[in-house]
């Protein structure tokens, strides 16, 4: 299984690579028009660490591999609030913005509630089947287009961002960086579907672990360098606002896309797996507003680490014993 395991490995960093370089043509194509930085590094940036998660989730649907476009959506999820988030914070304490507080997380799970009504139409009201169709996606991505104007918004009442001191790349160069990023992620996607499908097979993981596990870290890759660095540095609102735009752009992007393309049918085990993401956002809203008020300290990060690792060893032992 090396060959495997590093063909997988190779999957990953090719998904880097094409995120790297789509994001590099973005912002440049972006500053050449002159928009602003900040619109570029939450818009661009935001939406480009989550290509991966974008381009697994449409190649794996068509692939028929539904339970795994699920679980890697809702286990990347998972991973960045708990673990990347955790891991930023024990790097350097994060100091939340006040709209970050009060809407955006809020928002990451009403969006994350969302999914879990519309996904669970059988369960909920004993009418139709458990997928997500388009008319769902639709929903969703009505909801993502309200996000946008809310972000657009918000950036014009605030002038004391700075804009990105690097040179933009020629028009020529841009679109190639572009072009480039685009065929990196899908043979990526392809390799890490592909050879994630084959070590679940030989190791009788299922789907939905591989998903949840395998999957989720890879393909949030992005947002943990993203994260780390900006922790490094001490760009605390970067870090922690990643994140957030990140599980919004999965949630109310990704999906209903591949929504839009292929319906996603979905299983019901994941149900669990739902509610653990949307008890870590709860749990993120309480640190917010109780043990340091709009702050995320280091005691709060080992505990969602913690949380992360407990959550993963359950899942592994249940799928062991079972």
């Amino acid at each position: 299984m090396f060959l495997e395991f590093l063909l997988l490995f190779v999957g990953f960093l090719i998904l880097i690579g094409g995120a790297f370089f789509l994001v590099r043509g973005a912002t440049s194509i972006a500053r050449r028009y002159n928009i602003s930085g900040a619109i570029i590094g939450l818009g661009v940036v935001g939406f480009g660490t989550s290509t991966p998660e974008l381009v697994v989730t449409i190649y794996g649907t068509m692939q028929g591999r539904d339970d795994l476009t699920f679980a890697n959506i809702v286990g990347s999820n998972t991973f960045t609030v708990l673990f990347v988030l955790g891991i930023a914070a024990i790097i350097f304490p994060l100091i939340i913005q006040r709209n970050t507080t009060r809407f955006e997380i809020p928002l990451s799970l009403v969006a994350v509630t969302i999914l879990y009504i519309l996904v669970n139409d059988q369960v909920i009201t004993g009418i139709g089947a458990n997928t997500l169709g388009r008319l769902d996606a639709s929903i969703m991505l009505m909801l993502f287009l309200g996000l946008l104007i809310y972000m657009y918004r918000s950036l014009q009442a605030v002038s004391d961002f700075t804009e990105p001191t690097d040179r933009a790349q020629a028009p020529q160069a841009a679109t190639a960086s572009i072009l480039l990023g685009m065929g990196l992620l899908i043979g990526g996607a392809i390799l890490v579907v592909d050879y994630a499908v084959v070590i679940a097979v030989h190791f009788g993981l299922g789907m939905r672990l591989t998903g949840i596990t395998l999957l989720a870290v890879g393909t949030s890759l992005p947002e943990l360098t993203t994260v780390v660095l900006a922790a490094r540095k001490r760009h605390t609102d970067m870090a922690i606002g990643n994140v957030i735009g990140s599980n919004l752009f999965n949630v109310l992007f990704a999906l209903p896309v591949t929504a839009i393309v292929h319906p996603i049918e979905y299983n019901t085990a994941l149900n669990g797996d739902i509610e653990v993401l949307g008890i870590s956002l709860i749990v993120l809203i309480l640190f917010m507003f109780t043990i340091s008020p709009r702050r995320l300290g280091r005691l709060e990060a080992m505990l969602l680490v913690a949380g992360y690792l407990t959550y993963v060893g359950y899942r592994l032992s249940a799928q062991l014993n079972g």
